[in-house]
């Protein structure tokens, strides 16, 4: 997604320098990584399979915190919000304190 939304011309409506973005390709099988879990995250950010593979010495040096909510992500546009904010604006301040 982020790709997706990289803006493709500058300010002033020219195409950006350098070379274009180049599209990523995952490889759909990946290997076992053979890099160190981060310690101290909550449960819930590590797969579960992996983690109920581990030995109890394992488990408390990864000293996984509680369950955490994921954040919600919201996309929004910034016109749209200017937009908003314009109406905003010009509705009476009065109004404002009644709603």
């Amino acid at each position: 997604m982020i790709d997706r939304e990289k803006r493709q011309t500058n300010a002033y409506g020219n195409r950006r320098s350098g070379n274009t973005a180049r599209e990523r390709q995952r490889v759909a099988a990946g290997g076992v990584s053979t890099r160190r879990a981060i310690a101290g995250l909550p449960l819930n950010f590590y797969d579960k399979t992996w983690y109920a593979g581990l030995s109890a010495w394992d488990r408390a040096l990864l000293n996984a915190k509680p369950d955490m909510d994921a954040p919600v992500l919201v996309r929004y546009d910034y016109f749209e919000i200017k937009l908003l904010t314009d109406i905003m604006n010009s509705v009476p301040s009065d109004h404002h304190a009644s709603m």
